[in-house]
């Protein structure tokens, strides 16, 4: 990835504030722009990833109002799924949660039908996002999440609860204040 991709994916969550038609720009490789923001989820370093997670926040609403972003959301949106779940499931600092839960709350918010059918085939594979957590315990994760399309507090508790389960660490006096 080049730096210049790299640092539209950094800068994106702003342009889409101030301008989103930037969006419908035909120069655009929306596409792209949206890999290099799922890609930057993965990275170490915490403000590459907020500054991700904010992009899609901001994206995400926008899929119905520009055809681009819907159409890349449509045919993209598990990969992005899947990268918020391995985030969520221990690839991610823990202080990053509630930004992941973000993403969540969006896709549930404004593409609910897609991130219905997702959600079900990304966490039917055993040992994702990690071992440590059960097939009915992801079942559990998943209708819980669906279910919350209001309350974005209540998803980011759910959230870290299933963070802790995946990271072993859930009841444990490490997390108590957690």
């Amino acid at each position: 990835m080049g730096p210049s991709l790299l640092g539209a994916c950094v800068c994106a969550p702003q342009a889409l504030k101030r301008k989103p038609d930037l969006f419908l720009c035909s120069n655009l490789d929306v596409k792209a722009v949206f890999q290099c923001g799922v890609l930057s989820l993965k990275f170490p370093e915490a403000p590459t990833v907020r500054s991700s997670c904010g992009f899609f926040t901001e994206l995400l609403p926008r899929c119905g109002e520009i055809p681009p972003v819907g159409q890349v959301v449509h045919d993209e949106g598990k990969v992005l799924l899947q990268a918020v779940l391995e985030g969520i499931g221990g690839q991610a600092s823990r202080s990053l949660m509630d930004h992941f839960a973000e993403i969540l709350f969006a896709l549930n918010k404004h593409c609910f039908s897609h991130l219905s059918l997702w959600i079900k085939e990304a966490l039917q594979p055993d040992g994702f996002p990690s071992a440590r957590v059960s097939p009915e315990q992801k079942d559990t994760f998943s209708q819980q999440i669906l279910r919350e399309r209001v309350n974005k507090r209540r998803v980011k508790e759910m959230v870290k609860e299933f963070t802790l389960l995946c990271r072993g660490l859930h009841g444990t006096e490490y997390t108590a204040d957690y």
